[in-house]
């Protein structure tokens, strides 16, 4: 194998950093709004006043949290293409893991989107807010991001365990078999948020394991290639 097909290789590589680059920003765009209780909103006017009174930081926090969907769905065709590198041909894996990716980013998008949406409406002058509305928007906002996106990523989480369980990738299979785990938290509806956070922590881990690891597997493919071309 030439150089330079080593280098594209690694550069395919270090394009799942962009999956990292999602994750910090949806934990960022979460850690930058406003706390409001919920869901459900028992208070569903103190949750209005908080849209009204932090409209800038609700509008912040969207707007970071859709900056990281946006490298998210990109991750998810970097995700495809690794498994399908490392699977066989026939698998399903890929298309599961892909689906899911792009799914669970959707998801987190709606959420943004309708917080972004309220924000806008409650820095408008002459808005008038109904806050039982805005109250079932921000628990759709939160369902979204809380049950659905965890939902869809678990796909994610599950194909990457097994296609690394299968076979030796730049996952350690003790990390593989907590991912299983995870994938199973991430579906149970009551816990199914705190799968959601330790996803993107785990999609740090992920990102950074492929772009800067080199597998079992790629290395025996690479001294075949460098010994056929010898």
């Amino acid at each position: 194998m030439s150089n330079h097909q080593k280098d594209n290789r690694i550069g395919r590589n270090r394009a799942a950093l962009i999956g990292a680059a999602g994750g910090v920003l949806v934990l960022a765009g979460i850690l930058a709004g406003p706390s409001i209780d919920g869901p459900p909103i028992t208070d569903a006017q103190a949750a209005a006043d908080v849209y009204v009174d932090d409209a800038g930081a609700v509008l912040t926090s969207a707007v970071v949290l859709l900056l990281g969907v946006v490298a998210l769905l990109w991750f998810a065709g970097v995700a495809h293409t690794w498994l399908g590198s490392r699977t066989d041909a026939e698998s399903p894996l890929p298309s599961i893991g892909f689906g899911g990716a792009i799914a669970g980013a959707v998801s987190l998008g709606i959420s943004g989107v309708i917080m972004a949406s309220q924000a806008l409406r409650a820095q408008e002058a002459d808005a008038v807010v109904d806050p039982d509305v805005l109250a079932s928007l921000a628990d759709l906002s939160t369902h979204m991001f809380g049950l659905a996106a965890p939902l869809c990523f678990s796909a994610l989480v599950g194909t990457v365990a097994i296609a690394s369980l299968r076979r030796p990738t730049e996952l350690p299979r003790p990390f593989a078999m907590a991912s299983v785990a995870l994938a199973v938290l991430m579906i149970v509806p009551p816990v199914a948020w705190i799968g959601m956070l330790l996803f993107l922590v785990w999609l740090l881990a992920v990102s950074s394991m492929v772009a800067f690891r080199t597998s079992e597997t790629r290395s025996i493919d690479l001294e075949r290639s460098d010994a056929v071309a010898v």
